[in-house]
């Protein structure tokens, strides 16, 4: 295998027309996970957890490649269930993750949510808009290095 060869196949949403396979590359995929460790300060001295579907571009890059890379544990939970992820957070004390933002509005509203559950956390990213300053003062005591839409 070489650095040009085709990785994986990620189908696009077919939004302007038919779903379509986009090839990337290991050089693409190392790359891009490069810049995610760099942006995002990931270490072997913190946990990634994956909110992210991995089978989506987020997911294999954001959360695998990026744990493969650093590397740093990766903590999945089965499906996205609010409680179980807030439960995750509290047991692994991740300090990076990236994800839809109604995935971050569903644990902010799900009973027995608090402030602790986010307390490990560096950097937080939101896809599809952007978090808002009331989530935001909401969910994390101290500011995240960065909580932000990732515009790459």
């Amino acid at each position: 295998m070489g650095a040009d060869d085709v990785a994986f196949l990620t189908y696009t949403s077919g939004t302007t027309g038919v779903p379509k396979g986009a090839m990337n590359t290991h050089r693409n995929v190392v790359f891009t996970a490069q810049v995610y460790r760099d942006w995002v300060h990931a270490g072997r001295d913190g946990a990634i957890f994956g909110i992210a579907p991995l089978f989506h571009i987020t997911g294999l890059i954001g959360h695998i490649a990026v744990s493969l890379l650093v590397p740093a544990p990766l903590v999945l939970a089965y499906r996205f269930e609010p409680q179980v992820v807030l439960d995750a957070f509290a047991e692994h004390r991740p300090t990076f993750t990236i994800g839809a933002i109604t995935a971050f509005s569903a644990l902010l509203n799900a009973p027995g949510f608090s402030r602790d559950h986010f307390a490990s956390f560096t950097s937080i990213y939101s896809g599809g808009a952007a978090i808002s300053p009331p989530p935001r003062r909401r969910s994390w005591r101290r500011p995240a290095r960065r909580c932000t839409t990732p515009t790459a």
